[in-house]
């Protein structure tokens, strides 16, 4: 069973200070097996031509450049500070739903449980909620 211990354990067994795309998918390959899991992000078509991982990349190397101290330090626009937001919210998209499929297809139920959700907000019930009940 993965508990959150075990996750822990497998993230201080695991070389995980940045998520530069070797890393996470080294984690996510011990933690629950996936093989490969940035191999599956895409780049989104309004950000180009430039790869996901390499923006990724960059926005690491300039994190650490401001952490560590740098001088000087960098200068980064905000057309860039645009982009790198953009980047880490579509690889968490992209990673959830890679996650979620992966342990839909294992366990035959959605961890996630989230129902879709219409216009309004609302939820639509779906097939899993046939039974009247939950996944559990």
């Amino acid at each position: 069973m993965l508990t959150l211990e075990r996750v822990a354990e497998i993230a201080r067994a695991t070389i995980f200070n940045t998520p530069k795309p070797s890393q996470v998918d080294e984690l996510f390959e011990r933690a629950i097996g996936i093989p490969a899991l940035s191999s599956g992000w895409t780049t989104p078509p309004e950000m180009g031509d430039a790869l996901i991982q390499n923006v990724l990349l960059e926005c690491i190397q300039l994190r650490g450049l401001i952490a560590h101290g740098a001088s000087p330090r960098p200068v980064i626009s905000k057309s860039k500070v645009s982009e790198f937001i953009q980047t880490i919210q579509s690889l968490v998209e992209q990673t959830d739903n890679a996650v979620g499929a992966f342990l839909h297809e294992r366990t035959g139920s959605n961890p996630w449980n989230n129902k879709p959700a219409t216009v309004d907000g609302s939820v639509e019930a779906d097939d899993d909620d046939a039974d009247g009940g939950s996944d559990a």
